[in-house]
């Protein structure tokens, strides 16, 4: 069956770790909240996730933009129907995991934007730096020049990526 605009869905549970589609249009469940959203404007989406770092928080909060977000760790029983009663009332409804992770960068003091995020939570996931400019929309030189920023932006004396991507977690950017 496929969902219309004239379907009634009130809730939709979305989990993000979902395999790709066999046709590799389909990536996650990132790729399906957005397809909701399109083809189910007036549904409520509820994510969940194990995903916990920073970085996919922040990506899964701009693209799906869900009603309620809850970290698989955080969910129980109680705390499941709390976030139904909350998205039915008065989203959004985040769980204490989320909640967290938002504080945390948002009492930083640093302001990064997308790219910079982007190439620290791929440094931090171990990608090779010769494959960074097939990921992250920049040359090898741009991206040489961002790891610079960064480090001045983090106070990071040492040229090594480690004190950069510690910094970086310590103060909640993924």
């Amino acid at each position: 069956m496929q969902a219309s605009k004239s379907d009634g869905f009130d809730i939709i549970f979305l989990d993000i770790k979902l395999p790709p589609s066999d046709d590799g249009k389909i990536l996650s469940g990132e790729d399906i909240g957005v397809k909701i959203n399109e083809l189910l404007p007036n549904s409520k989406i509820i994510v969940s996730t194990t995903y916990n770092d920073n970085y996919r928080v922040q990506n899964i909060l701009k693209k799906v933009n869900p009603d309620g977000f809850l970290i698989k760790n955080d969910i129980n029983t109680e705390e499941l129907l709390v976030a139904i009663k909350n998205v039915i009332t008065d989203p959004p409804y985040y769980s204490k995991s989320v909640l967290k992770l938002l504080r945390k960068q948002a009492a930083s003091e640093f302001l990064l934007d997308e790219i910079d995020r982007q190439l620290l939570y791929e440094m931090s996931i171990g990608t090779k730096m010769k494959d960074l400019p097939d990921i992250i929309p920049r040359s090898m030189a741009g991206i040489e020049k961002r790891k610079r920023h960064l480090r001045d932006t983090f106070n990071i004396q040492e040229n090594d990526d480690r004190g950069l991507i510690l910094m970086a977690k310590e103060k909640g950017f993924i």
